[in-house]
């Protein structure tokens, strides 16, 4: 949200404070297979062991947009790894679309929307077209 912001209103003050969001989110809620936890407190415990749809879903979309615009090699080198996590444990090859709370294996409940999904994807597509410019 910072780094839109920062791109709408020409606020590069935002830029930073973004970065330094999504840090302390890499530090304190990437595992180190990737994962995105749920939630941790501010000792970086894991409170839920957790690791659901929409979490990775939006990490991956805030680590794409700050290592394609704003040329972050940590935001990269995470997202590789989450993209790996949630191909591995979200993406049914099988017969098409993602589980929403690994391991259980339905892929749809009151809860579960794509809206997460189709952001991230966007989010993506919009790397890969700066990519080929």
């Amino acid at each position: 949200l910072l780094s839109e912001w920062a791109t709408v209103t020409d606020d590069g003050d935002m830029l930073p404070i973004g970065a330094r969001f999504l840090r302390v989110g890499i530090e304190r809620g990437v595992d180190d297979d990737g994962g995105v936890r749920a939630s941790c407190d501010q000792s970086s415990r894991n409170v839920s062991p957790l690791k659901g749809l929409w979490q990775q879903c939006e990490a991956i979309r805030a680590l794409s947009r700050y290592a394609a615009r704003h040329a972050s090699p940590q935001a990269d080198a995470t997202l590789q790894r989450t993209l790996r996590f949630y191909k591995e444990r979200f993406v049914d090859t099988e017969y098409g679309d993602v589980f929403a709370a690994p391991p259980r294996l339905d892929k749809g409940d009151a809860w579960k929307l794509d809206y997460h999904t189709v952001g991230m994807c966007l989010e993506l597509m919009a790397r890969e077209e700066s990519n080929d410019e």
